[in-house]
């Protein structure tokens, strides 16, 4: 006959324990390295997109610069064409020696960016301007335009994969939508020089008037008076006084006085005096005024203008006005006196 013990046997937990805490921090290194590989991949995505960043700005400053050298954009946008839209495909930019700076499908830095288009482009609005003037047009009209150069990322997941760079540029464009030549002048003396039918030397930024008063039409000079005659004039008395001082350091040369239309035959409106520096001040800033002979419209500010042979409209801030025919026809008068000090004052 057997016995059986009845002594209690404690079991050892030991082993159990030590799979459990094995479990544990292999689960605890599982998480630590799925978190440090995304952050690695973080930081490697943001530090692609800063060298995407330094890539595009380093094409943005090479192509700006290119491009307000007169020589250099006349060479790349000269006798261009616009299609219906004010738009064109372009294939290449370059230099003033001919050298290749930027070309479609060209991967930049260490190709992590790669140019998918080159485009001029302007903006509906310009372009629906030009195209309402254009008819009547006797000399290029200046339209504002854009070089946008599309990329796409190679390398960075951050943000979307396409971006762009805009390069605001100025030209000359005739009634066939073709580009005359580029306007880098500092100011809109060179615009202004052309649409009253004159001709602008981009070396020395003077405006040279060649055509007699005879030649002269409402459309090429929106005024009744011979006005390039007293332009021409005032010329030759600016040339006189800069040859004078030239020849003697101790006279100083006296700046001869800008010749005055004759006065409006036009009613003065009575508000006139509250807008008359404000509308003075607008025509006479080089990136505010766009002015067509028959048309004007300006922004300064808060304050904006724009006038036609039938309606003049102004505000700036809660003021407002409108006038009529009449108005209009004696506030652009004013405007051609303002623009014509202007173009005495820039020689």
């Amino acid at each position: 006959m057997k016995t059986v013990s009845k002594q209690t046997f404690l079991v050892n937990s030991e082993n159990g324990s030590i799979l459990v805490s094995i479990l544990v921090m292999s689960a605890v290194m599982l998480v630590f390295g799925l978190s440090l590989m995304t952050s690695l991949n973080d930081s490697f995505n943001l530090n692609t997109l800063a060298l995407t960043k330094v890539s595009q700005m380093k094409v943005e400053g090479i192509i700006k610069s290119a491009l307000q050298n007169g020589t250099s954009c006349n060479k790349n946008f000269t006798d261009v064409v616009l299609d219906q839209n004010g738009r064109l495909n372009l294939t290449t930019i370059k230099g003033q020696a001919d050298e290749h700076l930027l070309e479609a499908d060209q991967e930049l830095g260490t190709r992590d960016l790669k140019v998918t288009t080159i485009a001029i482009e302007t903006a509906p609005s310009d372009w629906a301007t030009y195209n309402a003037n254009k008819a009547s047009a006797t000399s290029p009209l200046a339209l504002e335009a854009k070089i946008r150069i599309r990329y796409k990322k190679l390398k960075t997941s951050l943000g979307s994969n396409q971006s762009f760079t805009d390069i605001p540029l100025h030209f000359l464009i005739d009634k066939n939508q073709k580009i005359v030549s580029c306007d880098t002048s500092d100011s809109t003396g060179q615009t202004l020089c052309l649409q009253l039918g004159g001709a602008f030397d981009t070396e020395n930024k003077k405006c040279y008037f060649k055509s007699n008063c005879a030649n002269l039409n409402e459309t090429m000079l929106p005024s009744g008076a011979c006005v390039m005659n007293q332009i021409t004039q005032l010329q030759t008395s600016i040339d006189s006084a800069i040859e004078q001082q030239q020849q003697t350091e101790t006279t100083e040369a006296k700046m001869p006085e800008v010749p005055k239309l004759a006065p409006s035959t036009y009613p003065e409106p009575a508000q006139w005096k509250s807008w008359e520096k404000m509308v003075k001040s607008c025509v006479q800033m080089p990136q505010a005024a766009k002015f067509t002979g028959s048309t004007l419209s300006c922004d300064l500010g808060s304050f904006n203008i724009t006038a036609s042979p039938t309606e003049v409209k102004m505000s700036m801030a809660a003021m407002k006005y409108q006038g009529g025919p009449d108005d209009a026809a004696f506030i652009m008068d004013q405007v051609r006196q303002f623009i014509l000090s202007y173009l005495a004052s820039t020689q």
